[in-house]
């Protein structure tokens, strides 16, 4: 199974090699964009809250355990070590239609670029699946073409008004009393 996500600054998607494409919105979007960032040095304006509740070992790193409240998503809860201050694990519930599905996330190998410290392999469990991600190379301010943050094809059909969908919504607005003027 793979999965793509992203977004280009208005529409925010996922595109599931079982599930087909979808545009997220509401909570779904939120989440999505909240634990996608890159620069987290705006905490004060996308929690409303961060509260250590205890220590806790993940793997043999004593660990901070942090529960941070967002403003427009669902609190998560992050795993900080005590020793080097880095986070070694998160547990989010990501909203679907058909309920939360828990992500547990697991960092380790952090390696430094231009100064900051990044985990280059990433373990998930998810559901009933494990799954392991490892970065390769990662570079600041590359040069990239606008066309890179573009929906790909089949999020894009989903855009796009179909003829039906149209004519549905006229018949709809046409038989609803709602939408006819008053005489």
């Amino acid at each position: 199974m793979t999965t793509e996500q992203g977004t280009d600054g208005q529409v925010v998607w996922e595109l599931n090699s079982m599930t087909g494409g979808k545009i997220l919105k509401g909570e779904e979007q939120a989440t999505m964009l909240l634990h996608y960032r890159f620069d987290d040095s705006n905490y004060e304006k996308l929690y409303t809250k961060m509260k250590c509740v205890g220590i806790e070992k993940i793997g043999e790193e004593v660990c901070y355990k942090v529960i941070f409240t967002p403003r427009q998503a669902d609190p998560f809860t992050a795993y900080f070590s005590k020793a080097s201050g880095l986070m070694m694990k998160t547990v989010i519930l990501l909203p679907e239609q058909s309920g939360q599905i828990k992500v547990e996330s697991f960092m380790s190998d952090y390696r430094q670029v231009g100064g900051i410290l990044y985990p280059y392999q990433v373990f998930e469990r998810v559901m009933n699946m494990d799954i392991y991600s490892t970065v390769e190379s990662l570079k600041h301010n590359v040069e990239m073409s606008e066309d890179r943050f573009e929906p790909p094809v089949d999020i894009k059909k989903l855009l796009e008004p179909t003829k039906e969908k149209d004519q549905q919504r006229e018949e709809t607005e046409q038989a609803s009393p709602i939408s006819q003027p008053k005489q």
